[in-house]
């Protein structure tokens, strides 16, 4: 058993497509270990806070109006001020469509409190100021559902309280966590979320000073709160609670206000990295048992199983101890380092039964997976209740929930890796697919004849009408070529893009949440260009076959070339999305959105000229290789740029041309490597 053993193991070092994936998980894994040692440097506010969506915009100077662009005042949604020193006040009731205000100021004056009032869409406030006058809070209460205010002004005018009736969530500063202060807060009425945060600071150089905070969590001064019915939750800054409960306060959940940043992007990249060794496994089982082997051998099966199994244990193994380097528990980590490896065997062996139901499950939950590398930003941004208890998770707290996964996680990889030989051996002896991909392959037509189809084959059968070909264009003689793909791109980005539609509205308004659309969009594009070319490369081992009319080399090339540009053609769809993203939703960069916008063309052509090299590249390894390269490159490149323009804080203007002509030259070069792709194609051999 152990010389079979070893054989198999022979059988991954010797394909260098694994071995190259190996050195990729290898280098992700020490960089990961890295990272996870300063986990606890940068924080990450997850507890409700005023956002920035919409139309934002910070007014500091004396020249506020320059600040606005040349917009009107009632354009925007959210402003934050902060009153400059000797000039006059901003004239708040300009903003008069502005739904969330940030005010810092010495004294809030009369006048100015009439401003405020007459701000009628006025809900999220942070106020920031020496003094307030009286009557602040019985003018604003009934209106807000967010304050964000220093305790002080708060106790100063503990009689309104109860005038804030439908004040939802307040934010106060952590220091103030004693009995008197929670006495106050718990006047207010349908208070349901309260956040005690060292972000929030008073400013008042008047203010009596305070004794320093506790250095260890102390629940007792939460006690008052029992008198806020509505009260549901409570996010705490450092020093965080340690349990999720608190007698003091039954049915109230307490959670940490902030959590690692680090943290959460070694789990988001641990998820890469157990995603490439589940490939790796996922790619050699498939091979070993989709031969005749698999059905003749005696005993066949038992190594190549165990050798799977032992790869996958040492993936799940590794990623714990990264995940735990990070400060996550070993139950939660546990069940993190088997989720990936679950779900990609799971889907392959369900998506492949017989069982009609199971197919049915696990197509959809197959094109939901694929926004899995978002989980970790996606769950600690959907809502701060959500990344609360996502961080009560992976501290352990929650061991039952993480063990109950962790068990059923396994359970389901047993009955994959044990339902592997079976389901290749199906679909060897029954599908029209294999080992090809085309069904214009005379030999799949053979096996077509015999097998079962199923009913979504009949979307690329051959029975489809012949593009005509007599007197046809370029274009039309493409698509003959087209047809021959099991591949569908628009269905396919149609399915994806709903899923990342979906996930996108479980986001809430978090400081990364235009990042995360913006991934979301850039993985919609790079789905569409990238996942025609499995298909591609696998079938040009056997394009000599699929033709036996008369064709010259170059006119052969060009149709190859035209037919893969009608499979990524779609990718048009989330470009043009990213391109509008930028220039009209993205509230944060419209000052620099003429200077990106160009940017997901660029990489759609780029992906377009890198994608011609599977008519050239034979070996897989090095075609990664190329990829990687050709990749990682031009990011590295403007990466640096964007540090050069930011360090040397050149005008928009100057940026503008700097990047546009790096654009330009990328355009060269995809044009460039597509004419030497070309060259290269026509002088192919084809047929090994």
């Amino acid at each position: 058993m152990n010389a079979q053993l070893y054989q198999v193991f022979r059988t991954y070092w010797q394909r260098r497509i694994l071995v190259l994936l190996a050195l990729l998980a290898f280098l992700l894994g020490v960089g990961l270990f890295l990272v996870g040692r300063f986990t606890g440097k940068t924080a990450n506010q997850i507890a409700p806070t005023i956002s920035y969506t919409g139309e934002f915009v910070f007014l500091y100077s004396k020249d506020w109006k320059a600040e606005l662009k040349g917009r009107h005042p009632s354009s925007f949604h959210g402003i934050y001020v902060s009153d400059p020193r000797d000039a006059p006040e901003i004239d708040l009731s300009q903003f008069s469509n502005i739904s969330r205000l940030q005010l810092r100021t010495s004294t809030l004056t009369p006048e100015r409190l009439a401003q405020i009032k007459s701000l009628d869409h006025l809900r999220e406030l942070e106020l920031h100021a020496d003094a307030i006058p009286n009557g602040t809070w019985t003018a604003l209460g009934s209106r807000l559902t967010l304050l964000d205010v220093p305790a002080r002004l708060l106790k100063e005018h503990a009689g309104e309280m109860s005038q804030m009736t439908n004040l939802e969530v307040l934010r106060i500063d952590r220091d103030s966590l004693d009995v008197a202060t929670m006495e106050v807060v718990a006047q207010i009425p349908n208070l349901r979320t309260l956040v005690l945060s060292s972000s929030v600071i008073d400013f008042n150089s008047t203010a009596e000073s305070k004794p320093a905070p506790p250095m260890t969590w102390d629940p007792a001064p939460l006690a008052p709160l029992k008198e806020s019915v509505h009260l549901r939750s409570i996010f705490i800054d450092t020093p965080e609670p340690t349990a999720r409960t608190t007698p003091e306060l039954p049915g109230v959940v307490l959670y940490p206000a902030k959590t690692s940043l680090g943290q959460q992007s070694v789990l988001m990249f641990c998820i890469y990295f157990s995603a490439i060794v589940s490939i790796i496994v996922a790619l050699q089982i498939w091979a070993h048992f989709a031969t005749q082997h698999s059905v003749i051998i005696p005993g066949y099966h038992r190594p190549h199983q165990l050798a799977a199994v032992l790869v996958t244990l040492a993936g799940i193994f590794a990623t714990m101890l990264l995940l735990m380097n990070a400060g996550i528990a070993i139950l939660p980590a546990l069940a993190i380092a088997v989720a990936v490896p679950t779900m990609i065997l799971v889907l392959l062996v369900g998506s492949l039964a017989k069982s009609a139901l199971i197919r049915g499950i696990c197509t959809p939950l197959g094109i939901i997976s694929g926004v899995l590398i978002w989980f970790p930003a996606i769950g600690m941004n959907s809502s701060p209740t959500i990344g609360g208890e996502m961080a009560w998770f992976l501290q352990g707290t929650t061991w039952l929930l993480a063990l109950s996964l962790g068990v059923g996680q396994v359970l389901l990889l047993a009955v994959s890796f044990d339902y592997m030989p079976k389901m290749t051996r199906q679909i060897y002896e029954t599908s029209a697919m294999h080992p090809g991909f085309s069904p214009w392959d005379p030999q799949q037509q053979k096996r077509a004849a015999f097998g079962n189809k199923r009913w979504w084959q009949s979307l690329w059968d051959r029975s489809a009408a012949y593009p005509r070909l007599a007197g046809s264009s370029l274009w039309q003689q493409a698509r003959l070529w087209q047809l021959g793909n099991v591949y569908r791109p628009l269905v396919m980005l149609i399915l994806f893009g709903g899923a990342f539609l979906g996930m996108s509205y479980l986001m809430g308004n978090g400081g990364i949440k235009d990042s995360i659309q913006m991934g979301l969009v850039f993985q919609m594009g790079a789905i569409a260009l990238f996942m025609p070319l499995s298909v591609w490369y696998r079938r040009c081992r056997n394009l000599q076959i699929e033709s036996m009319r008369p064709v010259g080399r170059r006119e052969f090339a060009k149709q190859l070339f035209v037919a893969l540009a009608r499979d990524q053609m779609w990718a048009i769809i989330p470009v043009l999305l990213g391109i509008a993203y930028l220039l009209f939703i993205s509230p944060d960069q419209f000052d620099r959105a003429p200077v990106v916008a160009p940017l997901p063309l660029i990489a759609m052509v780029w992906g377009y000229a890198l994608s011609t090299s599977i008519f050239v590249i034979r070996q897989t390894w090095i075609l990664v290789l190329y990829f990687i390269a050709m990749i990682f490159g031009p990011v590295i490149i403007m990466g640096g740029l964007a540090f050069y323009l930011d360090s040397y804080g050149l005008s928009n203007s100057v940026q503008l041309i700097i990047v546009y002509a790096e654009f330009a030259v990328a355009i060269v070069l995809a044009v460039a490597i597509i004419r030497i792709t070309y060259a290269k194609a026509v002088q192919r051999e084809w047929g090994y």
